[in-house]
């Protein structure tokens, strides 16, 4: 019974210490720039694009717990093609932790779009939070993980950059 009790109060206490850390500059700077670019390529509609910043190992986690791996996730956005159109994505990073080689950013997307519903064309928008882990390399990052959280729940931090 001790050693989980110890276990989760280091967990507790790893966790207040790295959101009480302030955010590395050149880290936030390079993680806005790459989901600027995120954003601009589902702009664009360019699925492909978006699925070359996910490491061959990602995992999808829904608020459910229900998971997605890379292949799943691929056939999932290229089935969206035809369904979708005037796709807009407003990402804006809450927090950032780690380093050039490996960050944690937690990020609030504003996604619209129109899409096809039988032989009409709705109009739809969705908010939604994220916790992603992503990996540093000589190509850019690349996502490894991504944890969709609750959308009602205040962030447990300070937003906007810890500077």
């Amino acid at each position: 019974m001790k050693p989980k009790l110890l276990i989760c109060g280091l967990a507790a206490l790893l966790t207040t210490v790295a959101f009480g850390q302030p955010e590395d500059r050149e880290v936030r700077r390079s993680i806005e720039n790459f989901y600027a670019k995120m954003d601009r390529e589902m702009s664009k509609g360019d699925f492909r694009a978006m699925l070359s910043h996910r490491d061959p190992g990602y995992v999808y986690t829904d608020v459910q717990g229900h998971r997605m791996d890379y292949g799943q996730m691929k056939s999932m956005m290229m089935n969206m093609r035809g369904s979708m159109r005037d796709m807009r994505c407003k990402t804006t990073v809450r927090n950032v932790t780690g380093t050039m080689q490996e960050a944690f950013a937690w990020v609030e997307v504003v996604m619209s779009c129109k899409q096809k519903m039988g032989n009409r064309w709705t109009a739809m928008k969705q908010t939604h939070r994220f916790t992603e882990t992503h990996r540093g390399t000589p190509r850019g990052w690349m996502t490894m993980m991504t944890q969709e959280l609750p959308k009602d729940e205040p962030w447990s931090f300070k937003t906007g950059g810890g500077f």
